[in-house]
């Protein structure tokens, strides 16, 4: 039982140590193609910190995030506020690439 809970920490500590981060920066630029369905593609100033390992390997795009759910919708309208207002923000990722290569992103603070 000891081992089993000890195994769910450090795969618990595992999954956020590659999840990526970005704080005190800016949004650069945005995307959407009908190609992709709804998502939209999001670009900061700097680099998002990673762990080696993680899924993202795109050059371009540091964030993507699916619009065609509520959430998604309501950050896609943070999104396009901070960038319009060139606000400084804080961005989460979640080591999930969709397109084989963008991080998804699950959090957006706007300061």
């Amino acid at each position: 039982m000891k081992k089993l809970c000890l195994m769910f920490i450090i795969g618990l500590f595992c999954g956020i140590t590659h999840a990526s981060e970005i704080n005190n920066t800016k949004i650069t630029r945005t995307m959407m193609d009908s190609n992709h369905g709804t998502a939209i593609f999001v670009q900061v100033e700097g680099s998002p910190s990673r762990a080696s390992g993680s899924c993202h390997s795109n050059g371009t795009w540091d964030y993507i995030l699916p619009t065609d759910t509520e959430f998604g919708k309501q950050m896609l309208s943070r999104i396009m506020t901070a960038h319009a207002s060139n606000k400084t923000v804080r961005i989460r990722g979640n080591d999930e690439c969709l397109l084989g290569s963008v991080e998804i992103m699950t959090r957006l603070e706007l300061y």
